[in-house]
């Protein structure tokens, strides 16, 4: 549902280390790798103050409930929000990260760390937060169809 083009997710690694599970310790539909995930989103090409990411994951790894190293090629914040144990062997984990100025477009590369990964979901949520000029222009207009 964007506006400004298709998004795309695209898997790197060789085979065997990287392969599509239909099953893995109950999770279906399972993406089994070791190099990274490179997460692509066309954005607005007006440029806008900020924009905020809210990253979602569903996965298992070797070890522990951090494997995971999530950069972006820009200034950005990112924290973690929430760390939920699914099962036995499956976290959840939510990421925020804030981006400042908005850029034209998204790139986020997901990376085991020293660890086998297994993808079960990736959701990826985002909002352009406007200039103050233009949440000002908002506010006025709504302030005048209020009025109305």
């Amino acid at each position: 549902m964007n506006p400004f083009g298709e998004p795309e997710a695209r898997i790197f690694g060789d085979f065997p280390f990287t392969v599509w599970k239909k099953t893995d310790n109950g999770h279906q539909g399972v993406w089994r790798f070791e190099d990274y995930i490179e997460l692509y989103v066309p954005n607005s090409p007006v440029p806008d103050n900020r924009k905020e990411i809210w990253l979602q994951m569903t996965y298992s790894a070797g070890y522990g409930h951090q494997p995971l190293v999530v950069t972006l090629p820009y200034q950005s914040s990112i924290n973690v929000v929430e760390w939920t144990k699914l099962d036995q062997y499956y976290w959840h984990v939510t990421y925020h990260v804030i981006v400042e100025p908005n850029p034209v477009e998204e790139m986020i590369y997901i990376q085991p760390r020293d660890c086998t990964l297994y993808l079960d979901e990736i959701v990826l949520d985002t909002l352009c937060i406007p200039e103050p000029a233009s949440l000002l222009l908002l506010a006025v207009a709504g302030l005048l169809f209020r009025r109305r």
